[in-house]
């Protein structure tokens, strides 16, 4: 047996390929083969470079999204903690919201548009600026994009007075605008104010355990 196993290790020797060999077949490649490796190398470079250095454009928009999803998903809450006057009830059982202005927020209320809320399902409508008055003041909720211009905002905020429509934004100086809820950025989160007072006016009811969670109150 021990001669046996002996015999195997006394076989040919292993031969191995020969390095200068690749050697040569790599100095063979014709020029168009040469440039396809080029070609292949330039292509995994830009691969990899995308992977690490993603376009800022689309991060933003994708942060952008996630940042109006949460908006979005705060808002459907805030309708549970606001009481609208009985004699503006739905007679279709819906709770109607407005958004005036370009924002993602429309993108992102989609996907909760059929969701029901204390029984009342709700409706999404995109209105331009020069909507007239008399039609906004049929919605429950008015969101007003930061990308109109401020005085824009004043004007239908000033419109709205005396109307029960919770006015909310995204709009720095909204409240002191007339704005009843403003979402504020917060350390990893979005927060929300409340302006207490032009809730008043508008004969909505906002409720105590809304208002402890506001980072701000106008009174």
């Amino acid at each position: 047996m021990l001669n046996a196993v002996g015999g195997l290790f006394q076989s040919k020797k292993a031969t191995y390929p020969s390095l200068n060999k690749g050697k040569d077949s790599v100095n063979r490649c014709t020029p168009k083969q040469r440039l396809k490796k080029i070609f292949a190398l330039l292509t995994l470079c830009i691969f990899f470079l995308v992977l690490i250095f993603p376009n800022p454009a689309f991060s933003r928009s994708q942060r952008e999204l996630d940042e109006y999803t949460i908006k979005a998903g705060l808002l459907v809450k805030l309708l549970s903690f606001v009481e609208w006057p009985y004699a503006f009830a739905d007679p279709d059982n819906t709770i109607t919201i407005f958004i005036i202005g370009k924002s993602p927020l429309e993108k992102s209320l989609k996907p909760i548009s059929k969701k029901v809320i204390n029984g009342q399902q709700l409706k999404i409508h995109i209105l331009s600026a020069d909507t007239p008055v008399e039609y906004i003041r049929k919605c429950h909720v008015l969101f007003l994009s930061s990308s109109l211009h401020l005085n824009t905002t004043k004007t239908i905020l000033q419109s709205l007075t005396h109307t029960p429509v919770l006015t909310v934004s995204d709009t720095k100086g909204f409240l002191e605008s007339g704005g009843i809820i403003n979402f504020v950025p917060q350390k990893r989160r979005i927060g929300f104010e409340i302006n207490r007072a032009a809730a008043g006016r508008a004969g909505l009811i906002v409720r105590s355990r809304l208002l402890r969670l506001a980072t701000r109150i106008v009174e």
